[in-house]
């Protein structure tokens, strides 16, 4: 199949081993590979990696994170390493707390659900800037902890 336009000048065409060749009127050719997986299998995938197995580990990392605040409250907040492992305990929980709601937020369901609000918008302010904030307070504690 071979798409021609005349006014921009771009060819668009298509063989049989799925492969979309885009030529501009700037000879430059662009290769896409279009059906590489169904998107039943890219739900699926989805759903495992992110609503399965990040979701699982961060709920051990959030409980692992909870005991080791209550171990250094319990040892006391006197030692400056006990203030420094509980900060960076503080920090991991907050990176996980809002991973866990991203993870919620990719679930492929929830584009099924008729929202009044897009559900993308409210997953990138939710989840998206805290978690980035979270990393980088993280980074900067851990960077600096001399």
């Amino acid at each position: 199949m071979e798409l021609r336009n005349s006014s921009m000048e771009t060819s668009i065409t298509t063989n049989n081993s799925m492969e979309t060749s885009i030529i501009t009127n700037s000879s430059i050719a662009v290769h896409y590979v279009v059906g590489i997986i169904s998107d039943g299998a890219k739900e699926a995938i989805v759903i495992i990696n992110h609503v399965v197995l990040n979701s699982a580990i961060g709920l051990f990392g959030l409980g692992a994170n909870v005991i080791n605040m209550c171990v250094f409250v319990k040892q006391g907040l006197n030692n400056s390493m006990n203030v420094s492992f509980f900060a960076t305990a503080v920090s991991d929980l907050c990176i996980l707390a809002t991973l866990l709601w991203l993870n919620i937020c990719l679930n492929p369901f929830i584009d099924n659900l008729e929202l009044p609000f897009v559900f993308t918008e409210v997953q990138y302010l939710s989840a998206g800037w805290p978690h980035g904030c979270a990393a980088r307070i993280t980074v900067y504690r851990v960077s600096l902890k001399n």
